[in-house]
C-alpha cells in the first residue's frame, strides 16, 4: 500500500490518535469562507463508504492540522497511492436551515465522490462540470457527518472551504476572477512597459524582466487552473515556478550590475546554475521540482534582497533603494507562501501572499526600473551635453543611433583648399589683452566655418583641422562640402573675412602696437582619417596641407622682395588663383617665382603665386553680417 516502511510507521502513529475534531457549527459566522483543513480527518484506503462510516472506524481516521501538505508534498513519503477519504462533522446551532457548500475549486483530483451520512450526494469528475463544488442541507440542531472520497490517489492540497450559501460561493469565485484579472493586468501592463524599453535601449534586463512577468503570469494561470489539468500529468506549477525565479535572478543581476561585486556575482552564478538544474528537474519530475522551487527560493530571494540593500547602502542609488523595498516585499509574499506549504502556519492569509508580494514588486519595479532610466538620460544628456563641446551635432546624431566614432565623419581622398593662418610676429607681441583677444577671435572663427552648417548633407563653411597656439589650420571642401559652387572663391572669401575680423578685434582703438596676420592657401588632395592610438580624432594629411603652410610661411621673403611693409597678407597658391573669377583676381598681384627668385618649398611646380595686402573684403551676406556686428 505505501512506498517505503517510513510510510507506514507514521501512519500507523497517526492512526493511532482517536479522532477527536470539533464539528463545525455554520451557524457560526467564523466558518464563512474559512479553511476548513484543520477541521478534516483522513484516512487512506480501498474500503467503501459503509466501513468507513461505521462508529469502530473512526479511529482509523488521523488528523493533523496541516496534513493536507504532507500529502501534497511531493517529497513525502506520504503521498497516497489510493483513495483518499476525507471526513469533516457538521453542526447546526441555529433554528434555521442553512446550507453548507463546500468550495473545491483548486482541486485537481481525477474524481470525488461526497457523502453526507454515508448517503451519496454528489459526484465530481475533472471535465464533467465548471462548478466546483458539493453541496448539502443541515436543519436546525442537527449534526452531520460528511465524507469525500477522492479516487486515484491525493496528488494536491486539501484545500477546502466553508460557504453558508450557493450564492456566497459564487460571489467569492467572482471576487477571485476579479482579482486575477487585475493581477494579469498589472503582469499585462508591466510586459509592454518592458517591452517597449527593451526596444527603446535593447538593454537585455528589460528582456530578462519581461520572461519573469510571462512565467509569473503562467504560474499564476497554473495555480488558479489546476483542476482543468491544463498541462497534462504536469501541473506547470513547479516549472513556471522555477522559470520565474530563473530569469528574476537573471534580471537582479543586470539591474543591480553585481559584476562590479565579484564575491556576489559569484553567488549569483551558483544560485544561477542550481535554478537551471531546477528547471530541467521540474519539466520532467514536477514533483521533485517542486521542493527544489522551495530550497531555491529560501537562497535565492533572501540573496536577491541582501544585494540590493548592499549596493543602495553603498552606492546610494535610488533605484537600489526602490528595488530592495520591492523584493523584500516580494520575499515577505514567497515566505509567507512556502511557510503555509511547509505547514509552519495555519493563517489562510499566507496562501496568496506569493501573488500579492508578485503584484507589489511589480508595481514597485516600475517605478524602481523608471528611475534608473530617469537617471540613466540625465547622465546621458549631461554627457552628450559634454560632448557637443567636442563633436559636431551630425556626429551625436550618429553615435546616438549605435554609430562609432569612426564611421560619423568622411574618410579617403578628395580635393580641397587648406588655409594656414599665423599670426606675425607673435613672440614680440607685448599687448595684456591679447590672449584675451585672440581667443575672442578664434571663438568668431568657429562659428564662421560653421555657417551654412548641414547636418544632412555634411555641408560647411569650412573645417577646423586643428589649432597651433596662434595659428591654426581649416579646410573648404572635405570633410564637409562647401557651401558654394566654386571652391577657390569660398576658401579665399573664408580669409579675407578671418583677415577682416582679426584686424577688427587684435587691433582696437587706443592699442599700442599693431598685429597682423598672415594666411596661406593651396589646392590639392587630400585625406581624412582617424588616429588609430590615443585620443581618437578626425585629421587631414596631404600636400595641399604641406602647401598652404609653406605659402604662409613665404610672407618674410614676400615683404622683403616687394619692399613691403608688415601687414595683413594672404598668399595663394597660382591653382588658388586661376580659379577665382576675375573680379576677385584683380585684388591679387600675381608674381612669377623666378624673376623675384623666390621658391616655394614643397611645391616643385609652381611658377607663380599671388597675394594681397590689407584688410578688404567681400564676404557673402551672412558673413558680411557675422563680421561687421563685432
Amino acid at each position: 500500500m505505501f512506498k517505503t516502511p517510513l510510510t507506514a510507521l507514521i501512519l500507523i502513529f497517526l492512526s493511532t490518535i482517536a479522532y477527536g475534531k470539533k464539528p463545525i457549527d455554520i451557524n457560526d459566522e467564523k466558518f464563512e469562507g474559512a479553511w476548513l483543513g484543520p477541521y478534516a480527518s483522513v484516512y487512506i484506503g480501498d474500503e467503501t463508504i459503509d466501513q468507513v462510516i461505521e462508529p469502530s472506524f473512526a479511529s482509523k481516521f488521523f488528523d493533523n492540522d496541516f496534513l493536507y501538505i504532507i500529502l501534497r508534498n511531493p517529497g513525502s513519503s506520504l503521498r497516497a497511492t489510493k483513495p483518499v477519504w476525507v471526513r469533516f462533522d457538521v453542526t447546526n446551532s441555529g433554528d434555521k436551515s442553512q446550507t453548507f457548500v463546500l468550495d473545491a475549486l483548486s482541486w485537481p483530483f481525477d474524481f470525488s465522490e461526497f457523502y453526507v451520512n454515508g448517503q451519496l450526494r454528489d459526484r465530481m469528475v475533472i471535465g464533467g462540470r465548471q462548478e466546483r463544488f458539493f453541496s448539502t442541507q443541515i436543519e436546525p440542531h442537527q449534526e452531520a457527518s460528511i465524507h469525500i472520497r477522492i479516487g486515484d490517489g491525493l496528488t494536491s492540497n486539501l484545500l477546502v472551504f466553508s460557504w453558508r450559501s450557493k450564492t456566497k460561493y459564487f460571489i467569492r469565485e467572482l471576487e477571485t476572477k476579479n482579482y486575477y484579472t487585475m493581477t494579469y493586468s498589472i503582469i499585462g501592463m508591466s510586459i509592454l512597459f518592458n517591452l517597449l524599453v527593451f526596444l527603446a535601449y535593447r538593454d537585455r534586463t528589460y528582456l530578462s524582466y519581461i520572461m519573469y512577468l510571462v512565467f509569473l503570469g503562467l504560474w499564476n494561470y497554473s495555480v488558479t487552473n489546476i483542476a482543468r489539468q491544463i498541462w497534462g500529468s504536469n501541473d506547470g506549477i513547479a516549472v513556471t515556478a522555477s522559470l520565474m525565479g530563473l530569469f528574476a535572478l537573471l534580471f537582479s543581476m543586470e539591474f543591480l550590475n553585481l559584476k562590479r561585486y565579484k564575491k556576489l556575482y559569484a553567488i549569483a552564478k551558483v544560485l544561477l546554475a542550481f535554478s537551471v538544474i531546477n528547471v530541467l528537474v521540474s519539466i520532467f519530475d514536477s514533483k521533485l521540482g517542486f521542493l527544489m522551487v522551495h530550497v531555491t527560493s529560501m537562497f535565492g530571494s533572501p540573496f536577491c534582497l541582501l544585494c540590493g540593500i548592499i549596493i543602495s547602502l553603498r552606492e546610494r542609488q535610488i533605484h537600489a533603494y526602490i528595488y530592495s523595498v520591492a523584493f523584500g516585499t516580494f520575499l515577505i509574499g514567497v515566505l509567507m507562501t512556502v511557510l503555509f506549504n511547509q505547514g509552519m502556519v495555519s493563517d489562510l492569509d499566507y496562501l496568496g501572499g506569493m501573488q500579492s508580494g508578485a503584484l507589489i514588486e511589480n508595481i514597485l519595479m516600475m517605478v524602481a526600473m523608471g528611475q534608473k532610466i530617469y537617471q540613466s538620460e540625465r547622465q546621458r544628456k549631461h554627457s552628450y551635453g559634454q560632448l557637443a563641446k567636442v563633436f559636431f551635432p551630425h556626429q551625436l546624431k550618429q553615435m546616438k543611433a549605435g554609430q562609432t566614432l569612426e564611421n560619423t565623419m568622411p574618410v579617403g581622398e578628395k580635393e580641397a583648399c587648406i588655409l594656414a593662418f599665423d599670426v606675425i610676429n607673435s613672440s614680440a607681441i607685448e599687448e595684456e589683452s591679447f590672449a584675451h583677444s585672440w581667443e575672442e577671435f578664434m571663438s568668431h572663427c568657429r562659428a564662421i566655418m560653421m555657417d551654412g552648417y548641414d547636418i544632412e548633407k555634411l555641408a560647411s563653411t569650412g573645417y577646423m583641422i586643428k589649432e597651433m597656439g596662434d595659428g591654426f589650420l581649416c579646410s573648404i571642401g572635405y570633410p564637409f562640402d562647401n557651401i558654394g559652387d566654386n571652391l577657390s572663391q569660398d576658401a579665399v572669401q573664408l580669409a579675407e573675412n578671418m583677415t577682416l575680423l582679426f584686424h577688427k578685434l587684435m587691433n582696437p582703438k587706443g592699442c599700442r602696437q599693431e598685429v597682423h596676420c598672415s594666411i596661406g592657401i593651396a589646392k590639392g588632395t587630400v585625406r581624412g582619417y582617424f588616429s588609430k592610438s590615443g585620443a581618437i580624432r578626425h585629421d587631414l594629411w596631404g600636400p595641399a596641407v604641406v602647401h598652404a603652410t609653406r605659402y604662409e610661411s613665404i610672407r618674410k621673403k614676400l615683404f622683403l622682395a616687394e619692399g613691403l611693409e608688415e601687414n595683413h597678407i594672404i598668399t595663394l597658391q597660382q591653382t588658388v588663383y586661376h580659379g577665382l573669377p576675375t573680379e576677385l583676381q584683380i585684388s591679387y598681384k600675381l608674381i612669377d617665382l623666378e624673376t623675384t627668385k623666390l621658391k616655394v618649398r614643397n611645391d616643385q611646380q609652381a611658377t607663380h603665386l599671388a597675394y594681397r595686402i590689407g584688410t578688404k573684403a567681400r564676404p557673402r551676406a551672412p558673413l558680411i553680417q557675422q563680421v561687421s556686428n563685432i
